[in-house]
């Protein structure tokens, strides 16, 4: 808030920009710039497989990050870069509207942008398994009203966290690596969103477990837990 005072609690939807860098408390640190923790995290499941993507900014240093596991062969792909200072990192202030963004120098590049049907996220990573490229166009539905677990925590030192994690949300779109490609419908696929930002300590224990799924009636159920 503008006068400084932080509100604690939480919400079944996300109700503010998040402004991190104008909090009083941590622009007193010679080093504030550092301090932020901001993240942008989804995955996509379905019965044949398990796709990830993460934006991750530390401050003096950004992570992006991507995996697959391949369910029916058991095989799993990953790979992570790094970029000095978060160079060219785009990150929006609202989970809901703004266009997140990274691009290393090696031609891997993961967009994210709100759209009034959910979050479009492309993924594109050369050379992702051997000689095999990596490309990813997925839609994260998210209707107004699917709710999500939008906190605020108090952390020591007048340090706070800001957290809104969205599971159940059906996803559409194709993965596809090499020649080989995973299609998502939205009859099997659910998908989650983990949008954070935090003036975290340099060493700080993370407990969270998420689940979503469909009953024999149909009905997507999903829970987050942090």
């Amino acid at each position: 808030r503008g006068d400084g005072l932080v509100e604690f609690g939480w919400a079944r939807q996300p109700l503010f920009d998040v402004n991190m860098t104008a909090a009083g408390s941590v622009r007193r640190h010679v080093f504030h710039a550092w301090r932020l923790k901001r993240w942008e995290y989804f995955y996509v499941v379905t019965p044949e497989v398990f796709f990830s993507a993460q934006i991750a900014h530390l401050g003096y240093l950004a992570d992006v990050g991507a995996y697959l596991y391949d369910v029916e062969r058991h095989v799993l792909m990953e790979h992570t870069a790094n970029i000095p200072f978060g160079i060219g990192i785009i990150l929006a202030d609202h989970p809901r509207r703004g266009t997140t963004s990274a691009r290393t120098r090696s031609s891997t590049r993961i967009w994210s942008e709100m759209t009034p049907d959910g979050k479009h996220v492309t993924v594109d990573w050369s050379r992702f398994d051997g000689q095999r490229d990596l490309h990813a166009d997925l839609l994260l539905g998210w209707p107004e009203d699917l709710e999500s677990l939008s906190v605020v925590d108090p952390l020591k030192s007048g340090r706070f966290a800001y957290t809104t994690k969205v599971t159940g949300m059906q996803a559409t779109g194709t993965i596809r690596v090499g020649q080989e490609t995973w299609e998502c419908s939205p009859s099997e696929a659910l998908g989650e969103l983990d949008w954070s930002r935090g003036f975290l300590e340099s060493v700080t224990p993370w407990q969270w477990a998420t689940a979503s799924g469909r009953t024999s009636q149909g009905q997507t159920i999903g829970f987050n837990l942090c």
